[in-house]
């Protein structure tokens, strides 16, 4: 993805230092190419020397005639000037992980849905996590799963698109607040402010280490969104080379946005409860997904069958080839507490297991 030039022009010597050292432990995984200068005749040769996207200016500079030849121009508050700007502003003093943020999100709001940010052809995998039937431990397996990527080292996207999720009671970040389904409206519409607003959108767990969405239920929203839709919110979360993956936990039906997430995906985990009924549903819809998918799940690499509620790695009789079990936990009846799920070593140890025979062999090799 090409980075955004931003000029940043403050004269506090401190504050600029602080972005320096944040930006050098990024280690070049930013979306940002910054420069930095503290003073009016820095400012002007900055500018006659190279091309910039973006300058994030503090208000004292807006005098300089040479700043109109930047596109997009915002401006760090310091809540210290109380006259009105025609600029969007960014606030100064915050983390600058979110200050960070904040200035990706303004620029795409400014240049709108700019191509040449998105990439056609991506490396990004996406891993989706689907079953027939519910409460398999379907959320909780693909949140293990992206907890274990970026202990690897990479950089994971988790993606809920249940029509009813529980996102809000597994994962936290630090504002410990819901965004709003906007952007579900954004990608409808196909807007060219979606950059923005999924920038705007996304949260951070504090535990896991990976970017999530966390949506307000909206179930009708939910129904609306089709399988077009997925493919448009998935190709631009590939296309921005943010993630090395993106797990997809997924409804337990083969509606029409799944079935298009499924044909999209580069793994598909497949989980069903140890009884006969859902093997049964399993057995029957991985029969008829080639023609329903395209997909043949008796032979195809992509798809790994997992079967939960398991006693002592024991399962039923299946036609299916299963690759991987998940253990029942019978205190799990009466935990109060979604952290004693997470936090379950038996459990995880088990998901963390079936992941040998889903990540490619690279994976296997360096986890």
């Amino acid at each position: 993805m090409k980075k955004i030039k931003v000029l940043i022009c403050d004269e506090e010597q401190e504050y600029l230092q602080r972005f320096m050292t944040y930006f050098s432990n990024r280690n070049g995984n930013s979306k940002l190419d910054i420069r930095l200068v503290s003073n009016q005749s820095s400012l002007r040769k900055r500018i006659e020397e190279m091309e910039f996207d973006m300058l994030v200016i503090s208000p004292k500079f807006l005098g300089e005639d040479d700043i109109k030849k930047i596109r997009v121009i915002a401006l760090l508050n310091d809540e210290s000037y109380s006259e009105e700007f025609t600029y969007p502003t960014i606030k100064k003093y915050q983390a600058l992980s979110k200050l960070e943020k904040d200035i990706i999100e303004v620029y795409f709001d400014a240049v709108g849905l700019n191509e040449q940010y998105i990439e056609e052809t991506s490396r990004t995998q996406v891993i989706s996590v689907f079953s027939m039937n519910s409460s398999v431990g379907k959320t909780l397996y693909a949140i293990i799963m992206a907890k274990e990527l970026v202990r690897r080292g990479h950089r994971v996207f988790f993606l809920n698109l249940e029509t009813i999720h529980s996102t809000s009671l597994f994962l936290k970040d630090e504002n410990n607040n819901q965004a709003s389904s906007e952007i579900i409206y954004y990608v409808q519409k196909r807007s060219d402010k979606l950059l923005s607003k999924i920038e705007g959108s996304k949260r951070k767990d504090i535990e896991g280490g990976f970017e999530y969405f966390d949506f307000i239920n909206n179930p009708e929203e939910m129904q609306e969104f089709t399988g077009e839709d997925a493919d448009y919110l998935l190709q631009m979360l590939k296309g921005r080379e943010d993630y090395d993956y993106i797990i997809v936990d997924m409804d337990s039906q083969m509606h029409e946005r799944n079935q298009s997430i499924l044909r999209k995906s580069n793994k598909i985990v497949w989980l069903m409860r140890n009884d006969r009924l859902s093997i049964f549903k399993t057995e029957y819809m991985a029969r008829y997904s080639q023609k329903l998918l395209s997909i043949d799940c008796y032979n195809e690499a992509k798809v790994h069958f997992v079967t939960s509620y398991c006693i002592n790695g024991d399962y039923l009789d299946t036609e299916l080839p299963i690759q991987g079990t998940l253990p029942y936990i019978a205190e799990w009846q009466f935990a109060d507490r979604v952290e004693e799920q997470l936090e379950h070593r038996g459990f995880a140890q088990a998901v963390l297991h079936s992941l040998e025979n889903v990540l490619p062999d690279t994976e296997k090799m360096n986890g």
